[in-house]
C-alpha cells in the first residue's frame, strides 16, 4: 500500500481516490488494508487490533488528518448514552481525567487519562461549560434549575451545591475558577461576565453588547491565568480579550475567526480554539502569536472545527473537535 498525500491509495494496481470524510469510511470498511486506532480495551467501542492498548497513535503510513504531535484520540459521535451527541464543555482534572459536557440530554462524561470512559451522569437542567475546582470537583454553568447559574458535582454525579437566585433569564456558557476560588462565568444573554467570590456570592458584573474593548458579542468561553487575569473569547468580535479581576480591560488580540474554547498553560500561554479558521493557536501572555498547534481540521470532514481546548497536567493540549457528523477528543503534545 502507498499513500500519496492522503489522496490516493494504491495496492496491487488498484487506485482509490479518497477525499476528506470518505477516507474514514473506507478505512473502517477495508480493515484488512488499514489500521485505525479505537478506544482502549475494556471501553465501550470495538477494540483496535492488538499491540496498541493505550489508544496512542502508532507509527504507520496510514493517513490521519491533523495527526502531527497527536498522542491520543477517543470518543465518537453516536446515538447511545456512551457516545457524543453535542459535546460542548471540556476540562481536565488534577489526575488527568477528561470531563466533557454534552448539551444533548444534559450529560456529563468522564474519561480516564488514557481515554477510557469511567463515568457519566445526566443533569436535570441545561448545562454548558465546565471547569474543575481546586478539590477536583466538577463545576458546571447551568440554567433551567430555578434561578441558579452554577452547580457543583462530585465525580460520581452527586449534586453538592447549587448556586444562584437571580439568573433565570441568563444564558451562562463558559466557566473558570481563579487561584482564590473565585468563579468566572460568561453570560451570552447579557453579553457580560460575572465574578463570584469564593463563597459563591456575585461580586462583579462587567461588559455589555458591542464591539469596544469593554464590550462583547458572544463571550462563549473564559479562562484565567496564574495572575487571575480573566481571558474571554469574544466570538462575535473575532478576538480574545484580557481583563483583571476588577473587570478592567488590559489587552486583546485578533486575527481569529469565531474563537471558542480557551485555556492557559503553566507558562500562561493562551491556547485558543480558532473555530472559524479550523485551527488551534497559541499566544504568549502578552498576546503575541507563538505557534499553530493544530490546523486544517476541515481535512477530517469539511465542517469539523475545534470547539474547545484544555491543558493536561503533563502540559499536553486536549482538543474537542466537532462537526455535523463527527465528534472526538484528541490530545496533542505541545512543542516546547
Amino acid at each position: 500500500m502507498k499513500v500519496y498525500g492522503g489522496l490516493k491509495l494504491d495496492r496491487e494496481g488498484i487506485v482509490l481516490k479518497l477525499l476528506g470524510a470518505e477516507i474514514s469510511k473506507y478505512l473502517r470498511d477495508l480493515s484488512v488494508l488499514f489500521y485505525i486506532v479505537s478506544p482502549v480495551p475494556g471501553g465501550l467501542y470495538p477494540q483496535a487490533p492488538t499491540g496498541n492498548p493505550m489508544n496512542t497513535i502508532p507509527a504507520s503510513t496510514t493517513y490521519v488528518p491533523c495527526s502531527e504531535n497527536l498522542l491520543l484520540r477517543f470518543g465518537q459521535l453516536g446515538a447511545t448514552i456512551a457516545d457524543f451527541m453535542k459535546p460542548y464543555g471540556l476540562a481536565v482534572g488534577k489526575n488527568g481525567e477528561y470531563v466533557v459536557t454534552d448539551l444533548a440530554g444534559s450529560r456529563v462524561l468522564v474519561y480516564a487519562n488514557a481515554g477510557e470512559l469511567i463515568g457519566r451522569f445526566s443533569c436535570d437542567c441545561k448545562i454548558s461549560g465546565v471547569t474543575m475546582t481546586r478539590d477536583n470537583l466538577i463545576l458546571l454553568a447551568i440554567n433551567g434549575a430555578g434561578s441558579a447559574i452554577m452547580r457543583i458535582y462530585n465525580m460520581d454525579g452527586h449534586v453538592l451545591q447549587t448556586v444562584g437566585d437571580f439568573y433565570r433569564f441568563d444564558k451562562p456558557s463558559g466557566i473558570a475558577q481563579t487561584s482564590k476560588s473565585q468563579t468566572i462565568i460568561s453570560n451570552l444573554e447579557g453579553n457580560n461576565i460575572y465574578v463570584f467570590t469564593d463563597q459563591n456570592k456575585m461580586s462583579l458584573k462587567f461588559g455589555w453588547h458591542g464591539s469596544g474593548d469593554k464590550h462583547f458579542n458572544g463571550p462563549n468561553f473564559v479562562a484565567v491565568d496564574s495572575k487571575d487575569n480573566i481571558i474571554v473569547s469574544d466570538s462575535g468580535n473575532n478576538c480574545v480579550k484580557v481583563f483583571d479581576t476588577a473587570g478592567n480591560f488590559k489587552r486583546k488580540f485578533g486575527n481569529l475567526s469565531c474563537p471558542m474554547g480557551i485555556a492557559v498553560d503553566k507558562r500562561d500561554n493562551i491556547i485558543v480554539a480558532d473555530a472559524g479558521n479550523f485551527r488551534v493557536q497559541m499566544f504568549d501572555n502578552h498576546c503575541n502569536y507563538l505557534r499553530c498547534l493544530v490546523e486544517n481540521t476541515d481535512d477530517i470532514q469539511s465542517d469539523v472545527k475545534p470547539l474547545n481546548v484544555a491543558v493536561t497536567p503533563a502540559g499536553n493540549v486536549a482538543v474537542l473537535l466537532r462537526g455535523t457528523q463527527f465528534a472526538e477528543i484528541r490530545v496533542y503534545k505541545c512543542p516546547l
